[in-house]
């Protein structure tokens, strides 16, 4: 079980969820924060296994992790380690450590924050949404193609006529946690994707890659058709993170995992910025003005 504890012991502690569930903190009596900048929803926390946590921030002011290390600005998510650190806001000392309690522990913790609304009896615990593809690959039904390390699923919200999402079976929540040992995996779930495309699809063109940050917890690689012709494409934000370098390509990641020797540095604020690029078609140089004028141009491609 874990909790974030005061560093100051001035504010209660915050007991968090089984893993697979999330819940919201800020501004509130409980807590007794009580700066406005806190928003009363600040962060949401999403338990991902006995050591981590997934921080995503909420409100409008800047939190950070590590001592101000790492700034988490609206809409941005990033993972905290037990005996980590992270600031309601940065700058300041709001400050609340990752903490493993042990059995003998759980008792008094309770008793502290019986009270509070932060605590697991009195607080909405949820199952976050960022954890459906967890659920999703386990279903049976929903697996095109399975082996004793990855399967195989079609995007719910395909962004494409053909797009499929192929996940390794191991435990894996985002693209920092690869090194040189999982090249091995990803060279087989690269070939595994491109048999399923010829078996299946042999005459349309796919890409298969990754999403720089994705919005989903457990790493999955994208086996996406190239005529973007989908309802669910919708906006800037879609087109952009399949084609800009916001995509990496399968096997650019394997190259930079084999030529780094350790983990790939991924630089959000940088890959952040490519989702904001100007729309461009991917297969001319033609510069739609907007979402609809793009979908017309694609026609013409597709």
């Amino acid at each position: 079980m874990m909790i974030l504890k005061s560093t100051s012991r001035n504010y209660p502690d915050i007991m968090l969820p089984k893993i697979g569930e999330s819940i919201v903190c800020g501004r509130s009596r409980e807590s007794k924060l009580k700066d406005t900048k806190i928003s009363k929803q600040h962060i949401r926390i999403i338990v991902i296994d006995s050591t981590r946590i997934e921080i995503l921030q909420l409100g409008s002011n800047n939190s950070s992790l590590d001592d101000d290390r790492l700034i988490l600005r609206r809409g941005h998510r990033s993972l905290l380690n037990v005996n980590s650190t992270f600031k309601f806001l940065s700058g300041t000392d709001y400050e609340y450590k990752l903490t493993m309690i042990k059995n003998d522990d759980k008792k008094s913790c309770s008793e502290n924050t019986k009270k509070s609304s932060l605590s697991n009896n009195s607080k909405k615990i949820e199952k976050h949404w960022s954890l459906g593809l967890i659920s999703s690959m386990s279903n049976p039904s929903n697996q095109l193609y399975k082996d004793d390390s990855m399967v195989i699923i079609e995007d719910k919200f395909p962004k494409a006529r053909h797009h499929f999402l192929a996940l390794p079976l191991e435990k894996i929540t985002t693209l920092k946690d690869l090194s040189e040992c999982f090249i091995p995996l990803l060279k087989h779930l690269q070939s595994k994707s491109k048999k399923f495309i010829d078996d299946n699809y042999p005459d349309i063109a796919f890409k298969l890659g990754f999403h720089a940050i994705p919005s989903m917890t457990q790493i999955h690689c994208h086996i996406i058709s190239q005529d973007f012709d989908s309802p669910c494409l919708k906006n800037k934000k879609h087109w952009n993170s399949f084609n800009t370098p916001f995509f990496i390509e399968i096997s650019e990641f394997i190259s930079l995992l084999d030529s780094s020797c350790q983990h790939v540095s991924i630089d959000e604020k940088k890959y952040l910025l490519y989702l904001k690029s100007e729309l461009s078609c991917h297969k001319c140089t033609y510069k739609p003005k907007n979402m609809p004028d793009l979908k017309q141009h694609l026609a013409i491609h597709n």
